[in-house]
């Protein structure tokens, strides 16, 4: 799970609008134990892309847990 090579993937499918394949790989990346929180802030745009509700919901709540607080 390389989350560089993951990140870049990620972002040319964003770019290209391809939202349900980003979708898929911010899936697989937040799957490991090293993605950066704000890739569960990209799963929720993502998944809302996608209308995929839950899963944004879901992105939203690990989100507000893990982002850093001032």
């Amino acid at each position: 799970n390389d989350v560089a090579t993951g990140y870049a993937l990620y972002r040319t499918q964003a770019a290209d609008e391809e939202y349900l394949d980003a979708f898929r790989t911010l899936q697989k990346l937040l799957k490991g134990a090293d993605a950066p929180p704000y890739f569960y802030y990209l799963m929720l745009d993502a998944a809302a892309k996608v209308e995929r509700w839950p899963e944004a919901w879901t992105a939203w709540t690990q989100w507000q847990r893990r982002r850093p607080r001032e």
